[in-house]
């Protein structure tokens, strides 16, 4: 569970894997922000987002949200 606002900052390489084990609770906004080429592997067990959800890729990347 988080609880407020979470922003996620790719600025390296590397790859994001999160809520793939259990459901995530994000109690605030979502922010995912890639400025580098990785992978990106979210919410393959769902999520609850009690707010917004903002997905930022500015560069190159494969990316599975709900998957």
């Amino acid at each position: 569970m988080y609880t407020g606002n979470t922003v996620f900052n790719l600025a390296g390489p590397g790859n994001l894997y999160f809520s793939n084990g259990d459901t995530s609770i994000f109690n605030g906004n979502l922010t995912i922000n890639r400025t580098v080429a990785g992978y990106v592997a979210a919410f393959g067990s769902g999520a609850v987002i009690n707010g917004n959800f903002i997905y930022n890729n500015t560069s190159s990347g494969d990316n599975d949200l709900g998957i």
